[in-house]
């Protein structure tokens, strides 16, 4: 090349775009760029350039220009109209869900498409500075820094309170960036930072009673704006890790937009959250009132009440303790997320719990401790207590009955009863408490208390009907045994009258059987010693040897048969004198001896063993002992007669039945026992054998009130004591223990 002639090309984009102009062209006030040169060569000879030759590359200069200005602004045009595209899908896709952290990591993926970047973060902010990435999107995995721990220590209050305004800050080069102290550079440079663009999350919070909590809130940022009611709840981060970069005012734009965007979003999750959270415990609040309400079961209600709570409040460990009457007690229901955490049925008596405690649960205090090992209100006994369960958090609210330990209605506030407690436990982590929180904890614990009141009052009623019951049963019994006692009253004064007269013909029969018989015997004698002609005549018509032989046995059948109805007149004058009310002294002998008498026709096949021992008489009332014993020598014989029949050869079903009847004296009582070889009493049924109305037979088999009239004989008339020894095997003993006196 000899010679050349150069002309510029230059690009003037803020007469065409109006704005995008770069940092040097508005330092140097043009406007202008330059973007390229036009170059003419002469190879093999120096040459003059005209100036026609000048104006013309000078055009073609301008022409070329104009062109790329045209190209360059379609290209931008384009781009900006993807970037408005992406940005409207992104805002579409962050409005379309109520999962924050889905939407966040939409967002961020978005921001490092549109921007092409390296990384994009999300971080939030927890207590004082400190804060956690909780979302990002990395061109490559070994920019990641997601779950790692960092901490910025260079980033300060001030720095923080600038980002309250709203404003996107962004560096182009932290290694030529004057700003920058070297606190914050090794910072970046540990995480591979070569330049950044950061935009506020800020957020305008709806405070409400519900919401306001017990403690400081780790969730909450902890810079405000107060005067214009602003959070910083986080930071939206770009990071270019490779190189420096240019950060263009249409980059900070995108960011600010998409920041914007993930505010209301994060604004509107709190608030979806905080309602469906509300739902929630009014779900649970409206299931335990029902549960309350359909159900008289105390411990189902409990445990449901236990079993809500935990669920809403996604909390470790629920229980309900009841006190016992020093202020001790025990969980009565509890429900767990993680077995180990279980407290039932061991011992967690608090020690440290006073009386006065009791007063201001009783007032409606609702205790939230939200840590352990930073609460200054809780002393070191309550303190060890709660690290022994374990527990790092609970809130405690008391469950107050307006009703006593008697199921008595209360009417001040100042007799109100504090049952128990409804404690909620967080074991391994602290715990924020809301209002909210509490104030379901403390409706709960209202219908805890309701349903425990249901179910005293339920339990009261329900021992009232039963004494009630009883009560009934004993005058309906009274009134039988009233009105057969009058029956029987009217029976044996019959029964007396027909035996006076079926005595006195018995005693005139029986008085002249002697004399009877010592006349027959004499005309016997004198019919023997005749030996005339007619005397022989007259033996032969009367066949005086069949007479001779069988006219003794006739006078002995008659006198057997005297003697006979004389012990049915006793028995008819026993039986008399068996509603006589006064104590008399007898032999117990002699009472079974009456029963088994009256029973004989049933105890023809069944073998009755008597083992009596010489015994002193007994002071009682005979016809209520006999009635006794009747009762259970009658159970004895229906007992044997239920029994199969063990021989096949034998129509007798109780052929083998055997009733052992022993008397024994023993310290001043006398013991009976009756022992028979029947079919025996169940187990399941035993203990109900002395219950009024109960018996095993067939229906019309029985009345139910045979024995149960022997226990009121022997244990309520005697001061005794009866009991029953059965197997299905051996049959049963009934066993009557009787003073020897009555004094």
């Amino acid at each position: 090349m000899r010679s050349n002639l150069i002309v510029p090309i230059t690009l003037n984009l803020a007469s065409e775009m109006g704005h995008l102009m770069t940092p040097d062209a508005v330092e140097h006030g043009t406007g202008e760029r330059l973007w390229g040169l036009l170059i003419a060569h002469q190879c093999d000879r120096p040459r003059r350039w005209q100036n026609r030759e000048i104006q013309l590359l000078s055009q073609l200069s301008g022409q070329i220009a104009i062109a790329l200005r045209q190209i360059e602004l379609d290209a931008q045009i384009k781009s900006q109209a993807r970037r408005e595209r992406m940005l409207r899908h992104t805002i579409a896709q962050i409005r379309s869900s109520f999962d924050l952290m889905a939407i966040l990591q939409t967002a961020a993926t978005s921001i490092r498409e549109l921007l092409g970047s390296s990384r994009v973060t999300v971080y939030r902010f927890r207590d004082d500075l400190d804060g956690d990435v909780v979302v990002e999107s990395v061109a490559q995995q070994s920019w990641s820094i997601l779950n790692r721990q960092i901490r910025d220590n260079c980033f300060t209050k001030p720095s923080a309170e600038k980002y309250l305004t709203g404003e996107v800050r962004s560096i182009d080069d932290i290694f030529n960036a004057p700003k920058l102290d070297e606190c914050h550079r090794d910072f970046l440079l540990d995480l591979e930072v070569k330049a950044y663009a950061i935009a506020p999350l800020i957020i305008r919070p709806q405070p409400r009673a519900e919401d306001q909590r017990t403690c400081p809130d780790p969730e909450e940022p902890p810079l405000v704006m107060r005067d214009e009611g602003l959070k910083l709840w986080g930071l939206a981060i770009v990071h270019e890790c490779v190189s420096s970069r240019s950060w263009q005012p249409e980059d900070l734009s995108l960011l600010r937009q998409v920041a914007d965007q993930m505010s209301i979003a994060i604004q509107q999750t709190r608030l979806y959250d905080r309602a469906r959270a509300r739902a929630r415990r009014e779900r649970a609040l409206r299931q335990s009132i029902a549960q309350i309400r359909s159900s008289l079961d105390l411990p189902a209600s409990l445990q449901a009440a236990a079993d809500s709570v935990q669920s809403v409040l996604e909390a470790d460990r629920v229980t309900i303790y009841q006190f016992d009457d020093h202020w001790n007690g025990r969980v009565v229901v509890e429900s767990v997320s993680r077995p180990q955490w279980s407290v039932l049925n061991q011992d967690v008596s608090d020690n440290c719990f006073k009386r006065d405690y009791a007063q201001r649960y009783c007032e409606g205090r609702v205790r939230t401790i939200c840590d352990i090992e930073s609460d200054t209100g809780l002393d070191d006994c309550h303190r060890q207590f709660l690290a022994q369960l374990p527990t790092r958090a609970s809130a405690i609210v008391g469950v107050v009955l307006n009703i006593n330990c008697d199921g008595q209605q209360a009417d001040e506030q100042k007799h109100a009863w504090l049952w128990g407690l409804l404690i909620v436990h967080q074991c391994e982590t602290p715990r924020r408490w809301t209002q909210g929180e509490t104030d379901l904890l403390r409706q709960i614990a209202d219908q805890v208390a309701i349903a425990i009141q249901q179910s005293t009052l339920y339990d009261r009623t329900r021992v009232q009907a039963e004494e009630l019951q009883a009560t009934l049963d004993q005058l309906r019994n009274t009134q039988e045994q009233l009105l057969r006692s009058e029956k029987l009253s009217s029976l044996g004064k019959m029964a007396g009258g027909v035996a006076h007269e079926i005595n006195n013909a018995n005693n005139f029969i029986f008085a002249n059987l002697h004399h009877a018989r010592s006349y027959v015997e004499d005309l016997i004698l004198a019919l023997e010693q005749a030996d005339g002609e007619t005397a022989i005549e007259i033996k032969n018509e009367i066949d005086f040897p069949y007479i001779q032989e069988d006219f003794p046995k006739l006078l002995a059948s008659i006198e057997s048969g005297s003697k006979r109805i004389k012990n049915i007149v006793d028995a008819l004058q026993q039986f008399n004198n068996s509603d006589r009310t006064e104590l008399q002294i007898i032999r117990l002998s002699d009472c079974l001896e009456g029963c088994l008498n009256d029973r004989r026709s049933r105890l023809t096949q069944i073998r009755v063993t008597k083992i009596f021992q010489p015994l002193p008489c007994v002071e009682c009332n005979p016809a209520q002992i006999e009635r006794a014993f009747g009762s259970i020598l009658d159970n004895a014989i229906d007992a044997i007669e239920a029994k199969p029949n063990t021989n096949p050869t034998s129509h007798a079903t109780n052929q083998d039945g055997e009733i052992i009847i022993t008397l024994n004296d023993y310290d001043g009582w006398i013991e009976l026992s009756i022992t028979d070889n029947g079919i025996g009493i169940p187990d399941s049924v035993r203990p109900r054998i002395f219950d009024p109305f109960f018996t095993t037979k067939d229906v019309g088999g029985g009345t139910g009130l045979g024995l149960t009239t022997a226990y009121q004989i022997v244990v309520e008339g005697h001061g005794g004591r009866i009991d029953a020894e059965t197997t299905a095997e051996h049959g049963t003993t009934i066993m009557v223990s009787l003073p020897v006196s009555q004094k």
